[in-house]
C-alpha cells in the first residue's frame, strides 16, 4: 500500500542556507530523540495514541465481537437500517477529528442525499462544542426535521456524546437539549429506542456514565483515562462516528499502524516523520527567518476541500509552529474523472490558455504559480504527498503529524527561542 511522502525541494532556498546535508546531519539527534519518545510511551498506561491503534486491531483479532471495534461494528450494523441522521456531541478538540474525517471520506454533499444514495448510512451532524444559541436551535430543528422520506428510520436520530471527563459545559448543555426532544419525538417508544440511540464516549469515572445508567444505554464506550481529546480520532472517539459512516475502519487503523512502522523503521532519508521534523527544525535555525518569526508562523495549506477539517485538526493539535514554512497538502489521485476546460466561442482570449487542458492540471500550475511567488517573497514551502483520500491514508496522516508534532513538543523544550503561534489557510 503507497505511504505519504514528504518533498522538501522548496525548502533548499540559497539564502537561508538550508541544505540536504544540513537536513541529513539531523539524523542522529533525531534517531535519539525517537528512542527517548518511544520510551515516555512505553511508560504510559495503555491507550497512547502512538499504541493504540495496533491495540484495537489486536483485541478485535483475538475476542473479536467483545472487543471496543467489534461492539462498534455491531452498534453501527445495527442502527444503519433503523435511523437517518447522528448527531455527534463534544466539545472542538474532541470533534475536530471526526469532523475532517467525515469532509475527508464522505461526498460533499453526503447529507443531501437520499438515504438510498447513501446507502442508508446516516447524514452525520456535530454540535456541543459552543452556547451559540442560533445554531443550537437550527441543529435541533433540523434533527426534528428528519429526512426526506415517510418511513419510521427518516425520523429517527441517534445522539453520540464524547465527553472525555464529562464536565463540559456546551457539551452538558446541547445532551439535556437534544434528550428531551428526542424523548417527545421517540414517544411512547422512548424505553425501547433511547436506549440504544444514545451512545456516549467518556471516562471510566465520568459523570456521564451516572446519566447513561439512568437512560440504560445499552452500549458506553470507553476514552482512555490518558489520552488527549485531539489525539482522540483514532480511539473509540474517533471510529464510532467513522463506523456509523460505513467508513473502513480497519483500514483506518491499519494506515496508522502502517505509519508507526515506517517512522520506527524507515532509515532517515526514506522516513517522513523525521524528515518534516528535521527540514522543520532546520529553517527554525535561519536567522533571516527567525528574524520574521512574528509575521511567517507556519502553517499547513490544503489544495482540496476535502481537506479542510484536516487543517483545523491540525491547526489546533500544532499550536505552536517549530518553523516558519508552509506544508502543501497535495493529492496524486483523485476520486472523479478528470474535467476538461472546454471553451465556447466567443469566450474571453483569458480563458484561452486553460482550453483542453483537466482541473488537476490547472490546479497543480496554479500550486507551481503560488509556490514561485512565496519563494521569490523568501518563504519556503514543502509538499506532503498523498496518493490519494481514503481512510488508510488518513490513517497515515493523522498519525504522521501526531507523532511529528510530539517530536517538535519535545525539541522545542530543547530550544525556548522558537515560540511563533501555528496558523492555517486555504491554499486556494
Amino acid at each position: 500500500m503507497s505511504l505519504i511522502r514528504f518533498d522538501y525541494r522548496g525548502a533548499l532556498h540559497p539564502g537561508y542556507g538550508v541544505t540536504k546535508q544540513l537536513v541529513s546531519s539531523q539524523s542522529e539527534k533525531l534517531a535519539a530523540l525517537r528512542d527517548e519518545v518511544l520510551a515516555s510511551f512505553a511508560e504510559q498506561p495503555p491507550g497512547s495514541y502512538f499504541s493504540l491503534p495496533q491495540q484495537q486491531l489486536a483485541a478485535y483479532a483475538a475476542t473479536r465481537e467483545l472487543s471496543d471495534l467489534g461492539r462498534i461494528f455491531a452498534v453501527a450494523n445495527s442502527l444503519h437500517d433503523h435511523l437517518d441522521a447522528v448527531v455527534v456531541l463534544g466539545n472542538r478538540e474532541s470533534l475536530s477529528g471526526p469532523r475532517a474525517v467525515f469532509q475527508a471520506c464522505c461526498d460533499p454533499y453526503h447529507n443531501e442525499q437520499s438515504r438510498a444514495a447513501r446507502g442508508s448510512k446516516p447524514r452525520m451532524y456535530f454540535g456541543g462544542d459552543s452556547f451559540d444559541n442560533d445554531s443550537s436551535a437550527a441543529l435541533a430543528e433540523r434533527l426534528v426535521a428528519g429526512g426526506y422520506g415517510d418511513s419510521p428510520a427518516d425520523r429517527r436520530w441517534a445522539i453520540i456524546v464524547i465527553d472525555h471527563a464529562g464536565d463540559h459545559g456546551e457539551t452538558e448543555v446541547a445532551l439535556q437539549r437534544l434528550l428531551e426532544i428526542l424523548r417527545k419525538q421517540l414517544g411512547q417508544s422512548a424505553t425501547t429506542w433511547l436506549p440504544r440511540l444514545v451512545i456516549p464516549v467518556t471516562a471510566l469515572d465520568s459523570p456521564l456514565r451516572q446519566l447513561a445508567r439512568e437512560i440504560g444505554c445499552n452500549e458506553v464506550f470507553e476514552f482512555p483515562e490518558h489520552l488527549a481529546d485531539l489525539h482522540s480520532v483514532l480511539s473509540n472517539a474517533g471510529l464510532l462516528p467513522a463506523a456509523m459512516l460505513g467508513l473502513d475502519c480497519m483500514r483506518f487503523l491499519q494506515g496508522a499502524v502502517a505509519m508507526n512502522e515506517h517512522f520506527l523503521t524507515a532509515r532517515f532519508d526514506e522516513n517522513v516523520v523525521l524528515q518534516f521534523v528535521a527540514v522543520s527544525h532546520a529553517l527554525a535555525s535561519v536567522p533571516i527567518l527567525a528574524e520574521r518569526a512574528d509575521s511567517m508562523a507556519s502553517t499547513l495549506c490544503v489544495w482540496n476541500e476535502a481537506l479542510l477539517g484536516i487543517e483545523a485538526w491540525y491547526g489546533r493539535i500544532a499550536s505552536r509552529s517549530h518553523s516558519f514554512v508552509i506544508h502543501n497538502l497535495v493529492i496524486q489521485d483523485y476520486r472523479h474523472d478528470h474535467h476538461l476546460v472546454r471553451c465556447a466561442a466567443g469566450v474571453q482570449d483569458s480563458l484561452r490558455p486553460l482550453d483542453g487542458r483537466s482541473m488537476p492540471q490547472l490546479m497543480s500550475s496554479a500550486t507551481q504559480q503560488i509556490n514561485e511567488m512565496r519563494h521569490s517573497c523568501g518563504r519556503p514551502t514543502t509538499n506532503i504527498v498523498l496518493p490519494h483520500i481514503d481512510t488508510h491514508t488518513l490513517g497515515q496522516l493523522f498519525q504522521m503529524l501526531m507523532i511529528a508534532t510530539t517530536l517538535q513538543s519535545r525539541l522545542s523544550v530543547q530550544d525556548s527561542s522558537l515560540p511563533p503561534q501555528n496558523s492555517i489557510h486555504v491554499g486556494n
